[in-house]
């Protein structure tokens, strides 16, 4: 399984949404494991929740797990306000690989 590591910054709004979620699902294939890492983003509105609703139904359907990684305090306050904290994968920091 192939790990891709992605971080956003900044706003994730009406304006990135769409772009950041171009960026998000290129370049992955089946079976991968995408880590979005959220850590920097500052603002998040509706369109930056659906866009992570968005890209999650996308990777499910193409068998790619979708982790979120490091969310900020606007971000988990709105995952959890919108009660999405129980739909997605979150961890405060990347988990370290199992030993083989």
């Amino acid at each position: 399984m192939r790990t891709l590591r992605l971080q956003l910054t900044g706003d994730l709004d009406v304006v990135a949404a769409p772009a950041e979620f171009q960026r998000l699902i290129e370049g992955t294939q089946a079976g991968d494991r995408v880590e979005l890492d959220l850590g920097a983003v500052k603002f998040i509105d509706s369109s930056g929740i659906s866009m992570l609703i968005r890209a999650k139904k996308h990777f499910d359907g193409v068998g790619t797990e979708l982790v979120l990684v490091n969310p900020s305090p606007p971000v988990s306050r709105l995952l959890m306000l919108t009660g999405l904290t129980d739909t997605f994968a979150i961890h405060d920091e990347t988990p370290e690989p199992s030993g083989a």
